[in-house]
């Protein structure tokens, strides 16, 4: 009873290949897919498994629109023959949650009924196998087809062991996502759509920058980290195979049950686990007065109390890595032996100067690492009496003195803003999008972080201004311009027909859902088109960001006349003194106050002429003193 031909059908005239459901079934199947993709999940989970369960019923049971026992099973047992069913019963059970809640009378299957009855357990690798993998790993075959090979199985299996990350994970990483200075690494649109920063060990991070040089020097201009032979990522079965011929050539028995790339993150998860155990850190560090005090600060203060933005906590969460990181590693320090009375200011002068030297820290960089670490002992001295006497100590450390830039603000001129949004093509939706985003940044001097807080009702038409949520979430409101609006008509228009209100101003759409853009989104996009822009407009600076654009928007209104105060309002500077950048960095406008002071004064009527002296003259008149 079962189709002959299983899988997905083609809709008229498109060119993807879309499901189409036809049976009593196809309005949930549909409605359970979207409930789904509202929670994270790609379109493609179940996908394939309800689209043969909606063709069997179509034969099976055409009038049948509710989920029953009979059903269930008799799909499952026409389909035992074919495949593994684990899978089919995972989506049936979710297809009957999804009509109990809609108020239908479904089944649902147990847990645990057929599902995953024999799961085996992920291979946990001896420390032997580990040797003689990673050892098959570094001395791959050379390939003549893809001579880049045999250094990525070496870098590729290292950096999944010592990060935990999946392989998938690892395949999509582009060159950007690496930051060799900070020894992290950024993983984009992960499971769920969910993006995160990892941090590397430094010998690992280094390793990978030698590989990057390398695969620079073999392809150059590819922007995927681990290039195949195509210049493109990796696909999962080509990695697969990688895995199971480096797991070959270590002598280790080839069983290709659990011989998957998958178990190096089960064992980074599962080492991780025994040394802390083995240690005693789990319930050591439960009872340690200062990594409670620790976790409130990251968990409660920084995000609950304080309001502070995403990237002030992970800055925060990078300077603290850095120094326990120095204390165990190179202090010899175990972490449930520290306390508040481990950090003094030597020892944390100790650490900046290592980083300094080590990682090339500039002075603003160093201080904004101190001024983080210092920030956790001001927190810790309000509720333990202890930790005073710690902080007070740390602010005994002076701040980095080197060439002060804090007054210097580097802006673009009009020309070249005008030039970056002008090289856009807005015929396109993505075109659209960017031109309109960086337009209302433009004219509101808007943080990126503020522009991916926007929703739709924070742009009001008839008042003409938009409501920005800043440090702290602290509101303000700021007049927009004619020609935004307008292009605001026509964004919205493309971008929110359904006119929903309360969903996100700014998004992108990955495989059909809708996720929030990220700055790293907003960074790349601007960075192109400012590469486009410098090819007609040499103006155009080389580093061109996010933040570049507020700094220019607030010099140009400041030349325009706009005093400080108004424009410290109109920029959300919780400090007035902030917003002295700007006359500090004005230096036209300082020539130009000095040539207008100066024609005062000379006396009316009299043309004014500068002294001359000769050189004899002048050292005359040092030697008689007169």
């Amino acid at each position: 009873m079962l189709p002959g031909s299983w899988g997905y059908a083609h809709e008229e005239g498109g060119t993807d290949m879309m499901p189409s459901f036809n049976s009593g079934f196809a309005a949930d199947i549909r409605g359970m897919m979207e409930w789904r993709g509202t929670l994270g999940y790609t379109e493609s989970c179940y996908m394939q498994q309800l689209t043969d369960f909606d063709r069997y019923c179509q034969e099976a049971f055409p009038d049948a629109g509710i989920l029953t026992w009979e059903i269930s099973l008799s799909y499952l047992d026409a389909l035992r023959k074919r495949r593994d069913i684990r899978i089919d019963v995972a989506a049936l059970r979710n297809l009957g949650k999804y009509q109990v809640m809609a108020g239908r009378d479904a089944c649902i299957f147990p847990a645990d009924y057929f599902a995953y009855k024999n799961r085996r357990m992920p291979h946990i690798m001896s420390d032997e196998e580990c040797r003689r993998f990673f050892e098959a790993a570094d001395h791959y075959p050379q390939d003549k087809r893809s001579p880049l090979l045999t250094y990525t199985a070496a870098v590729f299996f290292r950096l999944q062991y010592s990060t935990g990350m999946r392989p998938q994970e690892v395949r999509r990483l582009t060159r950007q996502d690496f930051d060799f200075i900070h020894d992290t690494v950024y993983i984009a649109d992960s499971k769920r759509h969910k993006d995160r920063r990892i941090a590397v060990s430094h010998p690992i991070m280094e390793m990978c920058q030698k590989y990057d040089t390398i695969a620079r020097s073999l392809y150059p201009g590819t922007t995927v980290f681990f290039p195949n032979r195509n210049r493109k990522e990796y696909c999962a079965g080509d990695i697969r195979i990688l895995f199971r011929r480096c797991w070959k050539l270590a002598g280790n028995p080839d069983n290709l049950e659990y011989c998957t790339p998958y178990i190096l993150r089960h064992n980074f998860a599962t080492r991780r686990i025994t040394e802390w155990m083995e240690e005693g850190k789990g319930w050591i560090m439960k009872s340690n007065p200062f990594w409670k005090k620790l976790r409130e600060y990251f968990s409660v203060y920084l995000p609950k109390q304080r309001n502070s933005s995403e990237k002030t906590i992970d800055t925060c969460h990078m300077a603290w890595n850095l120094l326990l990181r120095y204390l165990m590693q190179e202090r010899g320090i175990e972490a449930g032996t520290l306390g508040f009375e481990t950090f003094t200011a030597g020892l944390l002068e100790e650490f900046l100067d290592s980083m300094e030297a080590e990682k090339h820290w500039k002075p603003s960089t160093r201080n904004n690492r101190l001024s983080c670490i210092r920030s956790f002992f001001k927190y810790a001295a309000c509720t333990c009496p202890g930790s005073y006497i710690v902080y007070a100590d740390l602010c005994t450390i002076p701040l980095k003195k080197g060439v002060d830039n804090s007054r210097i603000v580097s802006h673009m001129t009009k020309d070249a803003v005008a030039s970056i949004i002008g090289c856009i093509d807005t015929s396109s939706p993505k075109g659209l999008r960017d031109c309109f985003f960086l337009t209302l940044m433009y004219d509101t001097a808007a943080r990126d972080g503020e522009m991916l807080k926007l929703k739709l009702s924070d742009i009001s038409v008839r008042n003409a201004s938009v409501y920005l949520f800043g440090k702290g979430a602290k509101p303000r409101l700021v007049p927009l311009t004619k020609e935004t609006l307008e292009m605001f008509k026509k964004y919205r228009a493309s971008f929110h027909r359904n006119n929903n209100r309360e969903s996100p101003m700014f998004y992108t759409k990955h495989k059909g859902t809708k996720t929030p853009m990220s700055d790293d989104n907003v960074a790349r996009f601007l960075k192109t088109y400012a590469a486009r822009a410098r090819k007609q407009n040499p103006h155009v600076p080389e580093n061109v960001h996010p933040h570049k654009v507020r700094h220019s928007r607030a010099m140009h209104l400041y030349q325009g006349g706009m005093p400080l105060t108004v424009l410290s309002e109109f920029l959300g500077h919780e400090d007035p003194e902030t917003t002295l950048i700007y006359a500090y960095a004005d230096t036209e406008m300082k020539r130009q106050a000095v040539e207008k002071a100066s024609e005062c004064l000379p006396i009316p009527g009299i043309k004014a002429e500068l002294p001359t002296w000769e050189d004899a003259d002048i050292i005359g008149r040092l030697v008689r003193g007169y």
